[in-house]
């Protein structure tokens, strides 16, 4: 039969506009609650066995899911959903305090091991980490139930709300000024919780976080196991130059005929593309106009050269966003990282999920 889900949804003081957490000293009581009610259901793939949400609950999906911001100690498990708040984890410099969300499964067990999936958005003019619940959580919370712990945490170089020093971190490097951040991140909330196995971490990104997660798989090989990079600037000399260029920086140079010139260049994936050792997923829609298709193509044409086997998904007639491809692609990202980080290959062709009603 249906089930009624009720959530509590809480809004915490101390969040800036994108909800991240920028000073401790202003957390004080949740001050607004916002209900949300919806229908689950409970399918069984005949494949695996496992519990997964149908298309026509995924607009639910998100509210039922385990979920704590990195703060007091403890879970609301099941259908009692609450925010928790005030925990940090310290970044690579161990001084600078993060902060984050994390997600976990409907059916959590905490005698078991799971892996653990970051969702990741480097900025530097914001950041992926976002404490209030919505309908489209298909990155984060509804990847959860296929059996993942996945979290989105700050990195140094980010939101520009929390302190110029934080917002500079990343000038001048801005391919891997975030990527150390990612790992001690991870490997933190591994030690501090024995149901996360650092054996078995993926990363994730869309963007922006399509070039950083890439870049982490490459930079971090024996770390990272695998990767779904979708719609990234691989190469920013093919990108919005007025982006790069702002938040990269440029170098001014005087010769010694006073003549001024400037120096701008930024480290690209496709010169990393010898040291994959992972599982890589490069996602493009071909009618991208914001991030032109050709910075997924060069890091395809890199890897080639390099010897290395990939994957890849073309999304025909999409923009930056994946539009009326996006439910296609979400089943794409949950078949990925359950083969490649739970050992669970769905073999079949058909994708019966995508023939629910919605």
């Amino acid at each position: 039969g249906e089930a009624q889900v009720q959530a509590d949804v809480v809004y915490v003081n101390g969040y800036e506009r994108d909800r991240t957490v920028t000073d401790t000293t202003t957390l004080r009581e949740p001050t607004t609650t916002v209900k949300a009610v919806g229908t689950k259901e409970k399918p069984k793939t005949a494949s695996t066995g496992k519990y997964i949400w149908p298309v026509s609950s995924h607009r639910i999906n998100s509210y039922f899911g385990n979920r704590k911001i990195f703060g007091k100690s403890g879970f609301h498990s099941g259908i009692d959903l609450h925010a928790s708040y005030g925990e940090t984890v310290k970044a690579a410099d161990g001084v600078t305090d993060l902060y984050g969300v994390m997600y976990k499964p409907y059916d959590f067990d905490p005698s078991k091991r799971y892996p653990i999936i970051e969702y990741v958005y480097p900025g530097p003019q914001t950041e992926a980490v976002d404490a209030s619940w919505s309908l489209n959580m298909n990155r984060i919370d509804r990847l959860a139930q296929i059996g993942f712990v996945v979290i989105t945490v700050g990195n140094r170089g980010g939101h520009p709300d929390r302190s110029k020093w934080y917002h500079n971190y990343g000038y001048g490097n801005l391919r891997d000024y975030g990527l150390k951040d990612k790992v001690v991140a991870a490997q933190q909330l591994a030690a501090r919780y024995p149901w996360i196995d650092i054996d078995r971490v993926g990363i994730h990104g869309h963007s922006g976080g399509g070039f950083m997660s890439t870049a982490a798989i490459l930079m971090y090989p024996d770390f990272f196991k695998a990767a779904v990079s979708c719609a990234g600037n691989h190469d920013n000399r093919i990108y919005n130059r007025w982006w790069s260029e702002k938040h990269h920086g440029i170098k001014e140079q005087i010769d010694e005929n006073g003549d001024t010139t400037f120096v701008y260049k930024i480290s690209t994936n496709p010169e990393l593309a010898s040291r994959l050792k992972g599982h890589l997923l490069l996602v493009h829609g071909d009618m991208d106009d914001n991030v032109h298709p050709g910075n997924t193509i060069r890091v395809v044409d890199a890897l080639i050269k390099a010897n290395k086997r990939f994957d890849m998904l073309i999304l025909p007639g999409q923009h930056h966003g994946f539009g009326s491809m996006n439910e296609y692609f979400f089943w794409k990202l949950a078949d990925y990282f359950a083969e490649h980080l739970l050992g669970e290959r769905e073999h079949s062709v058909d994708i019966p999920q995508l023939n629910n009603d919605i």
